[in-house]
């Protein structure tokens, strides 16, 4: 049996509308996201829940880097 990839820290868990609010996102759109499976998230009693570092994850995958050009 082969090792989970990704083990969420438990004390680093956010909320649907926490992980909404850094994606820049609503609460549907951040759903859709778990339900894909493009964000590591699980079921909790109150709603999906996700860990900060599986959305910082997302958002350096997804969001190219911003290069500033000085223009002298």
């Amino acid at each position: 049996m082969s090792e989970p990839l990704y083990t969420p820290d438990p004390t680093d868990e956010i909320t649907t509308p926490a992980a909404a609010t850094l994606l820049g996102m609503t609460i549907p759109e951040t759903q859709k996201l778990f339900r894909a499976g493009l964000i590591p998230a699980w079921k909790g009693k109150r709603g999906w829940v996700t860990t900060r570092q599986a959305v910082t994850a997302y958002r350096q995958r997804v969001q190219p880097a911003v290069v500033r050009v000085n223009q002298d």
